[in-house]
This record gives C-alpha cells, structure tokens and sequence, in this order.
C-alpha cells in the first residue's frame, strides 16, 4: 500500500518546476558524457600517425623436454 495516494502524488509532479524534473535526466547525461570524454585518447596522440616500429627481439631457441624412462 503507498504511503500516499497517487492523486496527490501525481499533483505534485506536474507542480513541481520543469529544472527539478529534468534534473535527475541532466545528473546521468553528464556523468555517462563525462565518462565517455575521459576513455577517448589524450588530444596529442596522432591517430593517423602508425607508431615507429619495434627493436627486433632475439627470441631463445624453445627447449624440449623429455620423459625419463625408467627400467
């Protein structure tokens, strides 16, 4: 059972400013725009731009390993 009737509840909204309405509206477009300008890359890094190639490793020969037998 609600604590107050709908009616007086519905009254209530409609009455109450449109800003205090959008409010709540305004609060989760600016976190989820604030969230999503802080995951874009940094204004300084040249997408365009390939990043310069890498030192060529000098890769270990892969060992093997062998199962000792036993007789």
């Amino acid at each position: 059972m609600p604590a107050e009737h709908p009616d007086p509840l519905r009254r209530w909204w409609w009455r109450t400013p449109l800003a205090a309405r959008l409010l709540p509206a305004v609060a989760l477009l600016t976190a989820t725009g604030a969230g999503a300008l802080s995951a874009l890359p940094a204004g300084s890094q040249d997408v365009a731009t390939p990043p310069p190639p890498r030192a060529p490793v000098d890769y270990v020969a892969p060992t093997t390993t062998t199962a000792v037998t036993t007789t």
